[in-house]
């Protein structure tokens, strides 16, 4: 099955390792695209809640292929 996921929340900064202001972890971002492939996730509509938070989701769909903003 090929799934789409319509609300992916990539921008937030948990997913480059980064919990209140501090670098906790290394980026996760390969990491979780792989394992969204690799249980049929297809693509990703990235969304913005903010201005910058969608010039990152931008940021992410122009890097990703296979991920998308809104």
């Amino acid at each position: 099955m090929k799934i789409i996921d319509i609300g992916a929340n990539l921008t937030d900064p948990v997913f480059r390792g980064k919990y209140r202001g501090k670098q906790a972890h290394a980026d996760d971002m390969p990491h979780i695209l792989e394992r969204a492939r690799a249980s049929g996730i297809v693509g990703m509509m990235v969304t913005g809640g903010s201005l910058s938070e969608s010039a990152e989701a931008v940021r992410l769909s122009r890097e990703h292929p296979g991920l998308f903003a809104t």
